[in-house]
């Protein structure tokens, strides 16, 4: 459970509070914030920037992971913490995610 603690506690320093034991394993967390970053990629640019705004005034990030979706399923959890932070864009907080992710991983190796 060290690294999940230890991704918890990064996230924490940018305000996204997540209890670690609904967090799955780091092996699945990376592929999953991956997909959320390909998915955004994809769209095309008007939609990409209005969803990155929406986010920032809105709990839209949570619905990543329904099963309507299908693009992160993995981490309800996360993407409902992101959804708590105001005044963040879902970009920047899966770049926060993924950056405490290594460091949560490169402390665990």
């Amino acid at each position: 459970m060290a690294f999940a603690e230890d991704f918890v506690a990064l996230l924490s320093e940018h305000g996204i509070e997540v209890d670690p034991a609904f967090l799955p394993e780091q092996e699945t967390i990376r592929p999953s914030l991956e997909n959320v970053q390909t998915w955004f990629d994809e769209l095309n640019d008007a939609v990409r920037e209005g969803f990155d705004e929406g986010s920032e005034e809105f709990a839209v990030c949570h619905l990543l992971a329904e099963p309507e979706l299908d693009v992160a399923p993995e981490i309800p959890s996360l993407l409902e913490a992101f959804d708590q932070i105001a005044g963040q864009r879902l970009s920047g907080l899966v770049s926060i995610a993924q950056d405490c992710l290594v460091q949560a991983a490169e402390s665990n190796t």
